[in-house]
């Protein structure tokens, strides 16, 4: 499930500064790869992060034109 998807099922509002609904190892793996994102891509990966259903077309009708799968 997207990160959306499991932030609504713990139930009320998830806020931007809320931990990421992962656990261990996997938490450690996401914010190394976050870190290492370029700044530029950091907008597009949180708004792929907070779709529901993240698409390329999506991504790029949100004013992200470089998007790729």
């Amino acid at each position: 499930p997207s990160l959306a998807e499991a932030a609504g099922s713990q139930g009320g509002c998830a806020h931007h500064a809320d931990p990421l609904p992962v656990a261990g190892q996997a938490r450690e793996v996401a914010r190394r790869l976050l870190a290492e994102a370029p700044a530029r891509t950091r907008p597009t990966l949180l708004l792929a992060a907070l779709a529901t259903r993240p698409t390329t077309a999506l991504l790029r009708r949100a004013g992200r034109p470089d998007a790729e799968a």
